[in-house]
């Protein structure tokens, strides 16, 4: 009679173990963590150029920082360095800007974060891309902290 009460009671710690296993397996995920609001972790899928790019399907465009477009000077360089800070396939973490959390264009805005590194004021700090003043007044983050 002992025997049966025993068998049952790891019976029921096996099965809380297994539904509180699968629980916490299946609400998170390797490549993201719970965060502060609107913030992310996720894989670099794309680099479109030294001030934006993708991460985990988001178009992120770096906050206060511009670097050259397509056709301009500087382009191909600035594109290998944010590259080079964020290679595809790395792990970013993904400050989003309260301030100004999207652009005209529907991209998130945020600074990123690729290995400890800051890609924004690595590109601006390495010559790749100037401060954007225009929105030093909305923005959260202040560059001159860098």
């Amino acid at each position: 009679m002992k025997w049966k009460w025993i068998i049952g009671l790891v019976i029921i710690v096996f099965i809380i173990g297994f539904v509180a296993g699968f629980y916490y397996g299946v609400n998170t995920k390797s490549s993201k963590e719970k965060l502060p609001e609107g913030n992310m972790q996720g894989t670099v899928t794309q680099i479109i150029d030294g001030d934006t790019l993708v991460v985990d399907g988001t178009t992120i465009r770096l906050a206060l920082v511009d670097a050259p477009e397509r056709g301009e000077v500087g382009f191909i360089e600035a594109t290998k360095f944010a590259a080079s800070v964020c290679p595809v396939g790395s792990i970013a973490y993904v400050d989003v800007d309260d301030g100004q959390p999207r652009d005209n264009y529907g991209r998130t805005v945020a600074l990123v974060y690729c290995g400890g590194k800051n890609l924004n004021a690595e590109l601006w700090k390495n010559g790749y891309a100037q401060i954007d003043e225009r929105f030093l007044s909305v923005s959260e983050f202040n560059p001159h902290s860098w």
